[in-house]
């Protein structure tokens, strides 16, 4: 399953601090953790 990201780097920090599985990939293989990572555009949430 991928983590829901808003098209942010803050949202990606906020994301990152409090999901430790997250946290792990990023120390094991931060390559692997972005492609698992989706991004939500705004222009597709926001009416």
């Amino acid at each position: 399953m991928k983590t829901l990201v808003n098209d942010s780097i803050e949202d990606l920090k906020t994301v990152l601090k409090n999901d430790s599985d997250l946290q792990e990939k990023f120390r094991n293989n931060p390559v692997e953790a972005i492609r698992s990572l989706e991004i939500i555009n705004p222009k597709e949430t926001d009416y």
